[in-house]
């Protein structure tokens, strides 16, 4: 009889206390990695690191477009008349007259 008494297990009272224990346990130990390693805390921080260096690229190269157009401003300032020439030259592809042009095409086989 000793034998029955274990296998009836709705009248041990420590089974409740157990199974609510274990559920605990079981939802903090799936709960505390979800918010080290999930979106909230560890992953988070991690994409919001990579996005900060992005960031951080992204001004460095508009700080280094904003020194050549700085540069592009002051000899403009300095000698406006060179700045609008440069400028025909450059983007216009405009020539003074008797100067000749050479122009090399590169064969595109």
């Amino acid at each position: 009889m000793r034998g029955a008494r274990f296998l009836s297990l709705p009248s041990d009272r420590r089974w409740p206390r157990r199974l609510l224990l274990a559920t605990v346990l079981a939802l903090g130990l799936g709960w505390v990695p979800y918010q080290l390693y999930g979106y909230s805390s560890l992953a988070r921080l991690a994409k919001l690191r990579a996005e900060l260096a992005a960031l951080r690229q992204g001004n460095r190269a508009l700080r280094e477009k904003n020194q050549r157009l700085r540069a592009e401003i002051q000899l403009h300032d300095e000698d406006p008349l060179a700045a609008v020439e440069r400028v025909a030259r450059e983007d216009l592809g405009l020539v003074k007259p008797g100067e000749l042009v050479f122009r090399i095409v590169e064969d595109a086989r």
